[in-house]
């Protein structure tokens, strides 16, 4: 189905520890500058031009600097089809973690910032994991490969999830996307994804998600084919900004992670098969642009 290279699952997992080494990873921390860094020089290499989108928020009072990564690896020169070029794909997710563990139990725990190893690692190590094996194929479109900062500053300061990408719609580099799969919390056990109620009022989005969900359909995989109580939510992520601009937009995601915005959300709550899947329909999808 799919031309590209699909990452081991152990180095996947390998990349959800590396994360998760730098502690909590919210704006305006020093985990968070670190990671940042980090991030940005892996992800270079791997693609034709690199954009580091910067912004400011404001969490407790002080300004706190923020950015958007970008990577593009721009369509091939030779398109299977003639006429004018399809408008770019772009696979997002954040990499920011939460300041406060709003679902903890202990009320003295839910004031401090969590480690977010599915939350904000697992789609980040996801793609990272996928850039790497992008110079060995061609696409037929631009594709971005973004990593959304400020995601999880919801409800925090008055700001909404999303601020990152919300930032990135308003301020597109290099340009706004035709279509948009955003991952987020994707790496739990027993994983069984959810389907944002969002899509069922644009056609397009719909037309989009099944697409993708078919993918996993195809493959047999359990997130894609069971079925759960309350599966469709109304699901506010980096998809919406995008969705907005009545853009096709979808996200992979399973708000029932039981450690979700807890300190409960670390390396060991995962599962490498669920990271597996997850990579290997989105390399699937990749795969219908690849020049041949």
């Amino acid at each position: 189905m799919s031309s590209l290279n699909i990452p081991d699952a152990a180095a996947i997992f390998d990349l959800i520890n590396w994360q998760a080494g730098f502690g909590p990873r919210h704006p305006g921390s020093d985990a968070h500058r670190a990671f940042l860094q980090e991030l940005e020089t892996r992800l270079r290499p791997h693609f034709d031009t690199f954009h580091r989108q910067e912004f400011e928020i404001v969490l407790r009072g002080n300004p706190v600097r923020c950015a958007n990564l970008i990577g593009v690896k721009k369509a091939a020169t030779k398109r299977t089809a003639p006429g004018p070029a399809t408008p770019p794909l772009l696979i997002g997710t954040h990499f920011d973690t939460r300041l406060l563990a709003d679902n903890e139990r202990n009320p003295a725990l839910k004031h401090k910032p969590i480690i977010g190893a599915n939350d904000g690692g697992s789609g980040t190590a996801i793609l990272l994991a996928l850039a790497k094996t992008l110079s060995a194929v061609e696409f037929s479109r631009d594709v971005y490969f973004v990593f959304f900062d400020a995601e999880d500053v919801g409800n925090i300061g008055g700001y909404e999830f999303g601020m990152g990408a919300r930032y990135f719609t308003q301020h597109p580099l290099p340009a706004l996307p035709g279509e948009v799969l955003v991952l987020d919390m994707v790496g739990g056990k027993n994983l069984i994804l959810d389907i944002d109620m969002h899509i069922f009022s644009h056609k397009e989005s719909l037309v989009l998600a099944r697409r993708i969900i078919n993918l996993g359909v195809r493959r047999g995989f359990a997130p894609f084919i069971q079925n759960k109580p309350g599966q469709h939510k109304f699901i506010i992520c980096d998809h919406i900004p995008f969705l907005k601009k009545n853009i096709p937009s979808f996200v992979l995601i399973d708000l029932d992670y039981p450690q979700w915005h807890t300190h409960g959300d670390l390396p060991d709550a995962m599962s490498s098969e669920s990271l597996e899947m997850i990579t290997i329909v989105v390399a699937d999808y990749l795969g219908e642009f690849i020049v041949t």
